[in-house]
């Protein structure tokens, strides 16, 4: 927990104070937008179709995300784990001991089913990212980080196989908990396996003026 640095780049993992309770505000929020949203976005496969569902067993199926349809910083369900976000983010660039101010952009939820996942991807036009775990199973569903430089080594060195670097991190997710990243570390997710769905809240931000 804390504050780790795989690739030499921090990486922020901890549970948040009131993590379960947050936990459950984003989860009711999340099947609420869900259900609201019959033609929602789908992920795993279809993620980088940009697909929207069609029914809502295509959701169950592929799994769901808000992104770029819901405005979550307008909604009042959403204010601890925005809150939460922030204070996350401060102490992120506190051990970076940087001075800038910073804003937060653009945040949604995602529901991922059995076999739902995230394919690789960054985050783009930010700088810093986050999620917050709603709900998680142990075991599976797994965040994993990529070291930035892996595809400059693995082009230097045949097969890319030195075990002089860490090529990927992974965390096990566990709801009430926030990890902070940097939004150009590529990142993806294991395969949910489990049962009971997967709730994310994901958030992105932008380093501002600094401060005097």
């Amino acid at each position: 927990m804390g504050v780790n640095s795989p690739f030499d780049i921090p990486i922020l993992i901890e549970d948040i104070e009131d993590g379960e309770d947050i936990a459950k505000e984003v989860c009711d929020a999340a099947y609420d937008l869900r259900d609201k949203d019959p033609h929602g976005k789908l992920i795993s496969h279809k993620f980088r179709e940009y697909k929207r569902a069609e029914s809502k067993e295509e959701m169950e199926k592929h799994g769901y995300t808000s992104h770029g349809t819901f405005n979550l910083k307008e909604d009042q369900r959403f204010h601890r784990v925005h809150t939460a976000t922030v204070d996350a983010m401060a102490k992120y660039l506190t051990h970076m001991k940087s001075c800038h101010q910073f804003r937060l952009t653009n945040s949604w939820v995602s529901i991922y089913g059995h076999g739902s996942f995230a394919p690789e991807h960054v985050h783009p036009l930010c700088h810093l990212s986050c999620v917050f775990y709603g709900a998680a199973s142990e075991g599976t569903g797994e965040l994993v980080l990529k070291n930035p430089a892996q595809d400059v080594y693995n082009m230097l060195y045949e097969g890319g196989d030195t075990d002089l670097f860490t090529d990927l991190y992974n965390v096990s997710p566990r709801a009430g908990q926030i990890v902070v990243f940097p939004s150009f570390m590529k990142h993806y997710t294991k395969p949910h396996m489990a049962n009971d769905d997967r709730i994310i809240f994901s958030c992105n931000a932008k380093l501002t003026s600094i401060l005097p």
